[in-house]
């Protein structure tokens, strides 16, 4: 691993991973530049809504909702021109969690991903991988389990652990290998949309009007929205504002209907029935195991 310049800093694994099991998830809101930095642990950061421009060893990319980023350790990297950016941190000992991986480095797609057990630092870095929505769920999924054992450390947990972001690397290994190496005509139709919703899923929205600045028919941006993303504009939309209510209720001190309001939701009914169908629990009931968690 390369010397890192001492005006650089250095993310620990003491004070991200801490001494238990060296994995660590956080969800981050950035919504200014996030400065060069480093790490000793590898880390997967996937983009949950918002936009930056990703630097990395002279290379820049442009990220925004779907995009994946496996950044493995000593590599120097920044974000910057962010604007209100959601991020989902994996943060792991790669030795801890893959262990003696020949199985694992036998996947097409994985070493590129991750890295060998010799060699964990990567290639030339580029934006590794773009998840459509459907996918971005199943990723959030594994995410989501992995966060429930470290908040509950029952016995085995650490097994567990391993074995769900052993999955995710196994999907994301998957998926990268499949991947094209740009996105799909569809979703570059549609991306104006896209960004719109993530930048004003709070306020009211109404489909005609989506299809009217998209200079589409209705039926034509239903049908080149669902091809892109997986869903209509307003499941899209329903998505985001529910993810964003899950945040507050897990970051903020606020009530169920304060929290489903802020996220554009103006029914509490509504709300606590698609908030259920997406996280799995009603939103009174999510709020709670968080705070028993912590």
């Amino acid at each position: 691993m390369h010397k890192v310049p001492e005006e650089v800093e250095i993310l620990t694994v003491r004070e991200y991973l801490g001494d238990k099991f060296p994995v660590r998830i956080y969800r981050i809101y950035h919504d200014g530049s996030r400065l060069e930095h480093s790490h000793e642990f590898m880390e997967i950061a996937i983009v949950v809504c918002g936009h930056a421009i990703h630097f990395t060893e002279g290379q820049e990319d442009s990220l925004s909702m779907g995009d994946v980023l496996v950044v493995p350790p000593g590599r120097i990297h920044a974000y910057r021109e962010v604007k209100k950016l959601g991020l989902v941190h994996v943060l792991f000992l790669r030795e801890a969690v893959f262990g003696s991986s020949t199985l694992l480095e036998g996947i097409p797609g994985f070493t590129e991903l991750f890295g060998s057990e010799k060699s964990p630092k990567t290639g030339p870095f580029r934006r590794l991988l773009h998840l459509p929505a459907p996918d971005l769920d199943q990723a959030l999924g594994y995410i989501l389990k992995i966060e429930e054992e470290t908040c509950t450390c029952d016995p085995g947990f650490e097994a567990l652990v391993s074995a769900y972001l052993t999955e995710l690397a196994v999907f994301l290994s998957r998926r990268f290998w499949h991947s094209q190496p740009h996105v799909t005509s569809a979703f570059s139709r549609i991306e104006g949309t896209v960004k719109y919703l993530q930048e004003h899923f709070a306020e009211p929205i109404e489909l005609n009007e989506l299809a009217r600045d998209a200079h589409m028919s209705v039926n034509n941006l239903l049908r080149i929205f669902r091809e892109a993303t997986g869903y209509s504009p307003m499941q899209y939309l329903i998505r985001l504002r529910v993810l964003k209510a899950a945040e507050l209720l897990r970051e903020k001190h606020l009530s169920v209907s304060e929290a489903a309001y802020a996220s554009g939701f103006f029914d509490p009914c509504y709300f606590s029935k698609r908030f259920s169908q997406l996280m799995g629990l009603s939103p009174k009931r999510y709020r709670s195991q968080w705070r028993e968690a912590r």
